[in-house]
């Protein structure tokens, strides 16, 4: 966030590769663009890639929703589960309808696209505080959604969900203190 802050504060025209669902983050902080893979499978970096298989079989990753609502990726059996007791969990965007069914990865892909433009339109204008203090209400509400799926008895992975939305908020803390906002 720094280094795009720095940059565009300087001039610089910003694009990140590979951000993701950190592209809002990006954004807030003055990107002017940011990537996500095609797949869901790309979007993390790994050496293994290149390193050609011992002739075991390993199957596609399981197709998943970017919630706005969560920020982050769910199984179509959690959407579905989450939607029932949060209706919010779903965007209420066009590629929701790909999620009638079992999606393909194309669907996936756009789906992805969608949110994260979505999420990414949310930071686009605005001062910097102002673009900070949407990131931190996003990320309030994603936590207390989460609180209230464990609540209702769906906890499954909540510690992980809990320490990456931790991870966020202090993204953001740190940002604020090393660019002296």
């Amino acid at each position: 966030m720094l280094l795009n802050f720095a940059l565009t504060q300087n001039g610089f025209q910003v694009i990140n590769g590979c951000a993701d669902l950190l592209s809002p983050l990006l954004t807030a902080a003055g990107a002017a663009a940011a990537a996500t893979g095609w797949w869901s499978n790309l979007r993390l970096f790994s050496m293994g890639r290149y390193i050609k298989p011992d002739g075991r079989g390993g199957q596609l990753p399981i197709v998943r929703y970017v919630s706005r609502l969560l920020m982050n990726r769910i199984r179509n059996d959690e959407l579905r589960a989450y939607g029932r007791l949060i209706p919010a969990v779903l965007n209420g965007l066009p590629h929701d309808a790909d999620y009638q069914g079992v999606p393909d990865r194309t669907a996936e892909a756009l789906q992805t696209w969608e949110a994260i433009t979505s999420l990414n339109g949310e930071v686009e204008h605005g001062t910097i505080e102002e673009k900070l203090e949407v990131l931190r209400n996003r990320i309030d509400q994603a936590g207390a959604a989460y609180a209230t799926l464990q609540r209702r008895g769906l906890s499954e992975g909540i510690e992980t969900v809990t320490e990456y939305l931790g991870q966020l908020s202090n993204a953001i803390e740190n940002f604020r203190r090393l660019a002296e906002l």
